[in-house]
């Protein structure tokens, strides 16, 4: 299990189907993915996890970094024997899964990043912004609740904020190497990223999709969960299948003439597919109820009661 035995990682699992791996943003928990588990695990076999150091999970003295994480995610799926799984990630969770998808393309199938940056120049001047501010004011009371080291929210913080302030720190040549179908997606009011490197990573990324999600910002998954749901269950069923028609025909042009690497077309992003767009759905919240550790049987009964609200 690598960098994973050295820290107590705490991870929650439904019993059949695909696999599908949730990684969740920086300073919060797996219970964040409530809305969406509730959903999935209905057609697939459902892995969320607290990353190191977050929610449930403990640290140590290892400084807190994206290919450490990505290792500690490996590590989980060798241990429930999971050769490879869709991923779907928001924001740290996302650029988790594009280092993976860069770095161990064997191990995931597909991959729906939400919110993720090339860069710390991709992050948004986000001082004084009150959603921002509520949401780190959660994290904190949760943090309070769940963690091993209750007191030390302070201390964990000054450590993400240090990884944040130099990492990741990606090309587009590092960006170009991903091989698996591809969604980047993020909210169109997102206050934490900005619009323009959204668009870089799509544009750099083989065949990308590029989805903006309607009326939400960086906490989609609790703004409109239907929404972000149902855009994660329309790329987990058709992606593949679109795929697999447009590979042949790329190979095809590659024979004819030299295909631009890179090369900015309108908008100063190339052409890539987009999804349709789609009315933004009610909201619903989850009623909050008590989280359970381990990989639990029933299926994943547990997730239907973990507080989605913010």
């Amino acid at each position: 299990m690598g960098h994973l035995e050295r820290v107590r990682g705490q991870y929650f699992c439904s019993d059949s189907g695909e696999p599908v791996v949730l990684l969740h943003g920086g300073l919060v928990n797996s219970n964040w993915w409530g809305n969406q588990v509730r959903e999935l695990r209905k057609q697939y076999r459902v892995v969320v996890m607290d990353s190191r150091g977050h929610g449930r999970s403990t640290r140590n003295a290892e400084h807190f970094g994206y290919d450490l994480m990505a290792s500690d995610v490996i590590g989980l799926m060798d241990f429930l024997k999971i050769p490879k799984a869709a991923l779907v990630g928001w924001s740290d969770g996302a650029i988790i899964d594009l280092d993976i998808a860069m770095k161990h393309p064997e191990r995931l199938t597909r991959l729906f990043a939400f919110a993720a940056n090339s860069d710390p120049s991709g992050v948004a001047d986000i001082s004084g912004n009150a959603v921002v501010a509520a949401a780190t004011a959660r994290a904190e009371k949760e943090y309070e609740q769940l963690s091993p080291t209750p007191g030390e929210f302070p201390a964990f913080v000054a450590q993400i904020m240090k990884m944040w302030e130099t990492q990741p720190n990606w090309t587009a040549d590092d960006l170009s190497k991903i091989t698996v179908p591809t969604w980047i997606v993020d909210g169109d009011r997102d206050e934490m990223i900005k619009r323009e490197n959204t668009e870089f990573i799509a544009a750099q990324v083989p065949e990308a999709g590029l989805l903006l999600q309607p009326g939400v910002s960086h906490f989609s998954v609790l703004q409109d969960p239907e929404q972000f749901t149902a855009d994660v269950l329309h790329f987990l069923r058709h992606v593949m299948a679109r795929w697999a028609k447009r590979r042949p025909l790329e190979r095809g042009n590659r024979k004819r003439h030299a295909r631009g690497s890179g090369k900015a077309g309108p908008g100063g992003v190339r052409r890539q597919s987009r999804a349709k767009g789609r009315k933004r759905t009610t909201q619903s919240r989850g009623r909050p109820g008590p989280a359970r550790q381990g990989c639990l049987s029933g299926g994943m009964r547990h997730c239907s009661s973990l507080d989605a609200g913010l």
